[in-house]
């Protein structure tokens, strides 16, 4: 009786801290993809992959925010539900890396041309570490 006790609260104090670091990449792949689609807004040149992106993670702090409620006073039971509602956001995450993967894996320079049109703006070199930045996190969010 006593290992259950102690197997549950392990397992919530697991999936808190899970919780909380999956609030934070999630806030800031929101926050990063955000000032880049702002940049890039005098330009015309917006991604739908990166719109795309935001409003993965923006359900995943959705999910996160509603989820800490849940680990907090929850069973077992609705952990099992929490775990396939995390799969499916596990393969949203999959999607978003994917979208990303063009822009992260290339240098700064190529990216400049691409959004910028070779214009060499000061926020290109900015803009393009914040895409690299929120590459990784989509995939330390997984």
């Amino acid at each position: 009786m006593g290992f259950e006790v102690f197997d549950e609260a392990l397992l919530k104090s697991t999936a808190l801290l899970v919780r909380f670091f999956q609030l934070f990449a999630s806030a800031f792949i929101v926050g990063g993809v955000g000032q880049f689609l702002s940049n890039i807004s005098a330009y015309d040149s917006t991604s739908q992959g990166y719109i795309a992106s935001i409003a993965i993670a923006s359900v995943s702090i959705l999910w996160t925010t509603f989820a800490f409620l849940l680990t907090c006073f929850a069973g077992r039971m609705i952990l099992a539900i929490e775990l396939t509602i995390d799969l499916l956001l596990f393969g949203a995450f999959i999607a978003s890396t994917v979208l990303f993967n063009d822009d992260a894996i290339n240098s700064c320079y190529q990216f400049d041309d691409k959004y910028f049109n070779g214009s060499l703006n000061s926020a290109y070199l900015q803009d393009c570490n914040l895409v690299k930045a929120a590459f990784a996190f989509c995939i330390l969010n997984m």
